[in-house]
């Protein structure tokens, strides 16, 4: 027996009998995998739709104070001299999707220095409708985002531009520690699975949480009550997201197959 089905069977008897199960169809290999056609996984909605960044305004970003550009509905490349601002033009389109810098520890270090804000606005060609993005924060913390005008969460901007950014960093994807890897999963899931970013916050917290109690528990000064409550939810979330993420990595898996049968004309 697979190592982790007796885990499985032994600490989530109270999961539901059809998620237990897609678990230990991929943690012991039962299900079988096969290569979908690229025209499949458009069928099955794997591959969205087209959506295109036509234009992006920026004002007080980083090293610029006023900045309009038209992007070419097909290819665009961004060349210049160093610290000209090429990497912090993309990086104004990302934080227009994700609500967030990607490079950033702080938001406040987007906002241009002596300026007491930053704003992008970019306008996005999608179907059925094209959206007007926008999203700003001021020298207070005070952040704004807009969907054609209305004001929505930042991170509810990804519902309208799902972006996919390669950086220098994300080699640490191969190189790096399981924890980089992790994180590159759960914030391209949650992009597409709304739900998923809810379970990964609420899980971490519970986490975050359970360390707490276990410390107050060594001291005398808790009870194993609130632990077992917050296991348990622990262990109903953690499966959730563990599902989740074996069927992301499986997808792209395919994908990944079926660009490297391109690559190598099939002889590797």
């Amino acid at each position: 027996m697979y190592p982790g089905a007796f885990l499985f069977r032994k600490l989530l008897p109270g999961m539901l009998e059809s998620e237990r199960r897609r678990i230990m169809e991929f943690v012991t290999g039962v299900k079988k995998k096969e290569t979908l056609e690229l025209s499949e996984l458009l069928e099955e909605g794997r591959i969205g739709t087209e959506v295109k960044v036509n234009k992006i305004s920026i004002e007080n970003f980083r090293n610029y104070s006023s900045a309009e550009v038209e992007f070419d509905p097909n290819l665009n490349v961004f060349f210049g001299m160093n610290a000209q601002g090429k990497t912090n033009l993309l990086e104004a389109v990302y934080v227009s999707s994700i609500g967030k810098s990607y490079r950033a520890s702080k938001d406040l270090e987007l906002v241009k220095w002596n300026e007491p804000f930053f704003r992008v606005k970019t306008d996005v060609k999608r179907d059925p409708l094209d959206v007007t993005l926008e999203i700003a924060l001021s020298r207070d913390g005070k952040k704004i985002a807009r969907v054609d005008g209305k004001p929505v969460r930042p991170s509810g901007l990804n519902d309208s531009l799902k972006i996919v950014i390669f950086t220098p960093e994300d080699l640490n994807l191969v190189k790096g520690s399981p924890s980089y890897r992790r994180n590159f999963v759960d914030m391209e899931i949650s992009q597409v699975n709304p739900n998923y970013k809810h379970w990964a916050s609420v899980y971490n917290k519970a986490v975050l949480n359970r360390n707490v109690v276990l410390k107050r528990i060594s001291e005398d000064r808790a009870n194993f009550n609130l632990l077992d409550s917050l296991t348990e939810q622990i262990v109903d979330l953690g499966s959730r997201i563990m599902v989740k993420r074996l069927e992301f990595i499986e997808s792209i898996s395919q994908m990944a197959d079926l660009s490297h049968k391109q690559i190598s004309g099939g002889k590797d």
